[in-house]
């Protein structure tokens, strides 16, 4: 299995090697690494079947993107500031009340380290000179990455599904397609072919709530008659391998209800009890991972049906409120859903258009599958990106206004 590892890295380091040779005097500037190891998770999680662990991964990614944001480090508006400070102080004390283990609380500096470095980084992105041509970049890089993890994931594994990138690919993979450049436009399939083939449910979602946002774009760059027949193409994919999933290897349309729908049922009714205990800060980070790894234990002893299953940190906004009460709750999601309400620049520029679509799929993503609150590279850095993006536009927008 192992022929196939260095393969994971080669659009990496020629991405590097690239960067090194056009560089002056052999100078890298750290604004161009940000997309190296952005775009690095993706390889290190495919690898976790290689004895390399989720949370190394994760780690090394995070607190590498950290480092250059430190060098990076420029004068943002205070609003980015308190945001970090009120999430932290949050965090913390939710944790602290509730007298939670030391992995809890190694798991929530996990979940601050890498809200940090997105948050930061797309604050920076905001002020960057350049912005599209940093975002050509990592769509290019990204992209790439996650089709050719694909390929070395099925020749090695054997399966695709959970590959390790985000939703933000989804938004990312059209706006690569909308390009002029031959080699935007070429990745923008190959972040198609990642996205029809990782046979998931969210993300097909995501596909068509994206599809619709960027639609005006779409329609003027390619014109309706041409679109017809991919568009036809996409959601007959999206809808077959979802029945696929849904259905098949059942008895029955209530077992099949029962095995996508009730383990996630059952998480709402505790985290909702679990909320009401504890409604300002919650009962903590990752308060359940105890529970959870018994209960894990006793369905594969078969001590526990698999529909006694619970599912925690699914539903995301539930979660949240169980987690971090009304206050984290208000931070993580109700903030970020506000600011995307208020970007009445939606429709000017498609970049912007973009990033907000990614917004939109990951707060979807929080009422299907999907948590503000974890510890996956990914989906946790490009939501913060999001934010720290939006977070900086309206806070200066503010202050131009005073």
């Amino acid at each position: 299995m192992f022929r196939y590892q260095f393969l994971l890295f080669l659009p990496l380091l020629i991405y590097l090697i690239l960067t090194f040779v056009k560089s002056k005097k052999g100078r890298i500037q750290t604004s161009r690494l940000i997309p190296f190891f952005s775009c690095g998770y993706g390889p290190l999680y495919s690898l976790v079947k290689f004895q390399i662990s989720t949370i190394n991964a994760t780690m090394a990614t995070a607190s590498s993107i950290s480092i250059i944001l430190i060098l990076l480090w420029k004068k943002f508006s205070p609003f980015v500031y308190l945001y970090l400070f009120g999430v932290i102080i949050t965090l913390f004390v939710s944790s602290i009340i509730n007298d939670l283990s030391l992995y809890e609380y190694a798991k929530t500096l996990q979940v601050f380290i890498i809200l940090m470095a997105g948050l930061i980084t797309g604050a920076w992105f905001r002020s960057c000179k350049f912005p599209d041509a940093f975002f050509s970049r990592f769509v290019i890089l990204m992209t790439i990455t996650a089709g050719l993890v694909i390929l070395v994931r099925y020749f090695s594994v054997g399966h695709v599904r959970d590959a390790g990138f985000s939703l933000f690919l989804v938004p990312v993979s059209i706006y690569a397609l909308l390009g002029r450049r031959k080699l935007l436009i070429v990745s923008g399939y190959i972040g198609f072919f990642y996205l029809l083939t990782i046979q998931s449910r969210t993300t097909y979602i995501s596909i068509l709530v994206s599809l619709f946002y960027m639609w005006p774009y779409i329609r003027e760059r390619y014109g309706l008659k041409q679109l017809l027949l991919p568009l036809l193409v996409v959601i007959t994919i999206i809808g077959s391998i979802t029945m696929q999933r849904t259905f098949s290897d059942n008895d029955s349309f209530q077992e099949s209800v029962d095995n996508s729908s009730l383990t996630r049922m059952n998480a709402v009714l505790v985290e909702t009890k679990d909320f009401s205990e504890s409604i300002l800060f919650g009962k903590g980070a990752f308060y359940y991972y105890s529970e959870w790894k018994q209960m894990i234990f006793d369905v594969r002893e078969s001590q526990l049906s698999n529909n006694d299953y619970v599912a925690y940190n699914h539903i995301g906004v539930i979660s949240s409120l169980a987690q971090v009460g009304i206050i984290g709750t208000t931070l993580l999601i109700l903030i970020p859903l506000v600011l995307i309400i208020r970007h009445k620049s939606i429709g000017n520029n498609l970049l912007e258009r973009t990033i907000i679509v990614g917004g939109i799929i990951f707060l979807i993503s929080f009422l299907i599958s999907g948590s503000p609150i974890r510890t996956d590279f990914q989906d946790a850095f490009w939501y913060y990106f999001v934010v720290g993006y939006l977070l900086n536009y309206h806070s200066k927008k503010e202050l131009n206004k005073e």
